[in-house]
């Protein structure tokens, strides 16, 4: 075996083998219905933690799955690049995707190092080459583990999950401050609405003032005619588009005058996310949509801006004051004639023209607030990484040095993540 890096004196490197066990206990589910069923979706990836999860009487469990005691780490073996691993603390059973396993270590020290980016990057390089990526257990049992005194085990989760602990306080902060500015954008929008809706402003169904229509069902083998780009659902975002992926369909020149785009187009989800839309501004006639999608364009635009009516309409499915409207259970549908009933407000342009210039302040403003927040995980994820990589070479100390230590492993990480990235990205 190749030790990936020096360790201290007293540490040593050993094989998975040799300090674990996969404890393989296949079961009748329906004698355990009322046990815990855990699965790889119940873990949060990177982290350990334990995600919300059901009984396997409530999963509806009918095939043969192990049974994994309290004390024992839970691993994903399928997708190992996304680091799924817990040490749990009760009975019950797991997926088929899963490995229950012991070991003679100190549980939590195993379970962070099977965290950690080494462990997952060597798991990841073992994985067999199939659709659904996954190690087996051979593969598992021949990668290294380090070693240190059953203490000093102990002594390290200590520190390591003191300095996570502070780390998972800050990404809480971070993802508060998202989640706020999320909702940035609709609360102006829903106070606008109100103040427009005090003064006395008309409220006027979609349908009299635009006019909206559904793309063609698009298939490829049943059509005839010129090879045409067309938009799908996936390709309508809130406010704007994605364009890196655009399917294409044979379509007849009438088909194409018919779903020709024009600038000003506003394009609305009509399933998945019904309503999600955004306003088309190419000056690009080649590009058709799908039935999936609405196109509305307004009237009059001298007397309604598309991208007024376009927020209002954001704004009506977003409060979802309209859900009433929406057909569908497992999946949301928003019908052509429940999308022209939804009533928006009709201000005199001025106002709308004041109204989006103060949209696009607040955009501007939360722009940058999101890129100060991306950069804020983007650190701290190298930090945490950092803290793993310093635990596992025996570098941490739980003195004030650490954080230096923890610093320098953090950006080896961001260079090395830097580095793959402009790979990637001349790839692309």
């Amino acid at each position: 075996m190749i030790e990936p890096w020096d360790v201290p004196s007293d540490w040593r490197w050993r094989r998975f083998q040799d300090v674990a066990r996969v404890a393989s206990n296949l079961v009748d589910p329906a004698d355990y219905g009322d046990l815990p069923h855990i699965a790889p979706n119940h873990i949060e990836g990177e982290t350990g933690r334990l995600l919300r999860y059901r009984t396997v009487r409530e999963d509806g469990v009918t095939s043969a799955k192990h049974r994994f005691l309290s004390g024992q780490i839970l691993y994903s073996k399928i997708r190992p690049y996304l680091a799924k691993a817990v040490l749990v603390d009760f009975d019950g059973l797991c997926s088929a995707d899963m490995y229950p396993i012991e070991t003679d270590l100190d549980p939590n020290f195993l379970k962070w190092w099977m965290l950690s980016r080494e462990f997952t990057r060597r798991a990841a390089g073992e994985q067999a080459r199939t659709i659904l990526p996954k190690i087996n257990r051979r593969a598992l049992e021949q990668l290294p583990v380090p070693t240190p005194p059953p203490l000093e085990q102990r002594r390290i989760v200590g520190i390591l999950e003191d300095h996570l602990s502070r780390l998972d306080a800050a990404e809480h902060l971070i993802q508060t401050a998202s989640l706020r500015l999320e909702r940035l954008l609709l609360s102006t929008l829903t106070r606008s609405v109100t103040e427009m809706r005090q003064r006395g402003e008309p409220f006027m169904p979609l349908g009299d003032l635009t006019e909206t229509s559904l793309g063609k069902m698009l298939d490829a083998k049943k059509a005839d005619g010129e090879l045409t780009r067309y938009l799908a659902n996936f390709n309508v975002r809130w406010g704007k588009f994605d364009l890196t992926q655009l399917k294409r369909v044979p379509l007849t020149p009438s088909e194409k005058q018919r779903l020709r785009l024009e600038r000003g187009d506003i394009l609305a989800c009509e399933g998945g996310e019904p309503g999600r839309s955004a306003v088309w501004e190419l000056d690009d006639s080649d590009i058709a949509y799908q039935k999936a999608l609405h196109r509305i364009r307004v009237l009059d635009p001298n007397a309604l801006s598309p991208h007024f009516v376009a927020l209002m309409l954001r704004e009506a499915i977003q409060s979802r004051r309209w859900d009433s409207l929406f057909t569908g259970t497992t999946i949301k549908h928003l019908p052509q004639e429940k999308l022209r009933r939804i009533e928006i407000p009709v201000p005199p342009i001025a106002e709308q023209r004041a109204l989006l210039a103060h949209v696009q302040e607040v955009d501007r403003q939360a722009a940058r607030q999101a890129e100060a927040l991306t950069a804020a995980k983007r650190r701290s994820q190298a930090l945490r990484r950092g803290v793993m990589s310093a635990a596992f070479s025996g570098k941490l100390t739980g003195r004030s040095t650490d954080a230096e230590v923890v610093e320098a492993e953090s950006l080896e990480f961001r260079s090395y993540e830097e580095s793959h990235m402009a790979a990637i990205e001349g790839v692309g």
